[in-house]
């Protein structure tokens, strides 16, 4: 088994989740917008990090966090 290391993307996701349960938001921030920056295709990231920048008050950042989940989540859908 592979060590990953608290540098491993889904280790800082779930760190960031962990502190949005806690309501340490500005803590998530910083764990969500470093997974973010690791895997950017990774919509759970994206979404929850939009959740935490709102409860901050960070409205605008919160809604491009949204915006950026709707889109990705709108390409993987297929209309038959």
């Amino acid at each position: 088994m592979v060590s990953r290391g608290i540098d491993h993307p889904a280790v800082r996701s779930n760190l960031g989740a962990a502190y949005s349960r806690l309501g340490r938001f500005d803590d998530a921030v910083d764990a969500l917008e470093r997974a973010r920056d690791e895997d950017p295709g990774e919509l759970a990231i994206v979404n929850l990090l939009g959740y935490c920048l709102y409860r901050l008050g960070r409205h605008q950042e919160a809604v491009a966090c949204f915006e950026q989940a709707l889109r990705a989540l709108a390409g993987t859908l297929e209309v038959s």
